[in-house]
């Protein structure tokens, strides 16, 4: 895998690999091996909520037929706990698969550099892996101190601690800040000189090595306290909706697009408009009509 030009072959290898792979492995462990992901899934009971969650990233990148042909071959698995998000390990630091994926994409169709060498072979990004699994430790050990403990109230416990967890994986920053949608490619540098088709350079390993460092620690905890968090992913795929507010703001609404849907209403006075659309609105609720005050 890793002397082969980039193609659609290799990039269907990564989008598809099934289990985990050193990709190179002579450096000091940076996970413990009870923390690993790969330990925590096969060792201990998970809710399946926490899994749904853990496994979304990489759910889309198995399609239907792709599913089918393992199953041809004697996979039992479900499709939607199948594709792990971190089943490449360079140097002890863990790779997202779909970063990696969309990564190589990119550089299918664009030759980009990293410190002025291009970019051709899986085996050309190690100079940027060698940086990103030191920013990758980097995370991993620190998460605590610089995602967590800065944020914690004055007088913090146990509950604190697994809230600002939660917190970390399921908050949704665009462009910044994704589990779901963590698959961003290639920082890329140019200068101001250069053309938009020329190559750039390749910038910010040790930063990307870091936030992922800071996403895999993050799931460790979860995934070895999964007791801890089950409700609270819980509640947060399957809301509970109970406010009478929010059932009438969403009647109000679906009314109001149906009224907008008959072009008679469009140039109808306000008064006409307020009775179709308390007419709309579900025999549940009491509406009074709208009386019609006279000015003198």
């Amino acid at each position: 895998m890793t002397n082969r030009k980039f193609d659609e072959e290799l990039l269907k290898e990564i989008r598809l690999y099934y289990g985990w792979l050193i990709i190179k492995g002579e450096s000091d462990e940076i996970v413990p091996k009870e923390l690993t992901h790969n330990y925590l899934l096969s060792n201990f009971k998970i809710s399946e909520n926490i899994r749904e969650y853990y496994y979304l990233p990489c759910r889309d990148m198995l399609s239907k037929t792709d599913y089918e042909n393992m199953v041809s071959h004697g996979y039992v698995g479900d499709s939607n706990t199948t594709l792990t998000p971190y089943p490449f390990c360079y140097k002890g630091s863990y790779i997202q698969r779909k970063k990696l994926f969309f990564q190589i994409m990119h550089l299918m169709h664009k030759t980009e550099k990293y410190k002025n060498k291009p970019i051709e072979k899986l085996v050309d990004l190690f100079p940027y892996f060698d940086v990103y699994s030191q920013g990758f430790k980097k995370g991993f050990e620190s998460f605590e101190d610089d995602c967590i403990a800065k944020f914690f109230p004055m007088f913090a416990d146990k509950s604190d601690y697994v809230n600002k967890v939660f917190e970390y994986v399921t908050k949704e920053i665009i462009f910044r800040h994704s589990w779901r949608n963590n698959h961003s490619g290639f920082t890329i540098s140019m200068s101001v000189s250069d053309k938009i088709k020329n190559s750039g350079e390749i910038v910010d390993a040790f930063e990307d090595g870091k936030f992922q460092g800071y996403f895999y620690k993050a799931w460790s905890l979860i995934l070895s306290n999964s007791n801890l968090y089950e409700q609270l992913f819980n509640d947060y795929l399957n809301p509970k909706v109970e406010s009478s507010d929010y059932n009438i703001a969403t009647d109000l609404l679906k009314a109001a697009h149906t009224l907008q849907q008959n072009k008679i209403f469009w140039t109808a006075d306000e008064d006409t408009r307020t009775r179709q659309l308390l007419d709309l609105l579900p025999e549940k609720y009491q509406t009074k009509k709208p009386v019609k005050i006279w000015k003198i």
